[in-house]
């Protein structure tokens, strides 16, 4: 098996941070810095807005559910009041009551979930923005 020669790399051309005139350009270094600085965290890192996010997420859906549901059963069991009382039984209608109190449990759980995940937000949304400008503050007296 012949050995391939090496072959001569094209030389790219270096990038300088510098401007049309000549001169560096340190708004670059001062974007980067702008942009997160060490002690910055994520938001996706904080634990207040990522379980605040999980439970709204969470009561939204019991909430649409619950109110869905609870509906659907609602109108079932106005068509077997409606209907000649042979051909709904006691046991369907109580299983049909029981249902719609359900879904109306499931439903304000849903309302409760969201709401303690919009609070959560907040306060995880607003300790994160202490915290970033305090680094921020520390950081131009050169404390960091």
């Amino acid at each position: 098996m012949a050995k391939r020669k090496p072959e001569a790399r094209a030389s790219l051309p270096r990038l300088h941070l510098q401007s049309v005139h000549g001169r560096k350009a340190q708004h670059f270094d001062n974007l980067r810095s702008m942009a997160s600085t060490p002690n910055e965290e994520a938001w996706y890192k904080s634990l207040l807005l990522t379980c605040g996010l999980a439970a709204l997420l969470l009561g939204f859906g019991n909430w649409m559910t619950g109110t869905v549901r609870a509906e659907n059963h609602r109108i079932r069991l106005a068509r077997a009041v409606l209907s000649t009382p042979t051909d709904v039984t006691a046991e369907e209608m109580e299983i049909s009551r029981a249902r719609v109190d359900f879904y109306r449990v499931v439903a304000q759980g849903g309302g409760w979930l969201m709401l303690a995940g919009s609070g959560s937000m907040l306060l995880g949304g607003t300790l994160l923005g202490v915290r970033r400008l305090a680094t921020r503050r520390r950081m131009a007296s050169g404390l960091v």
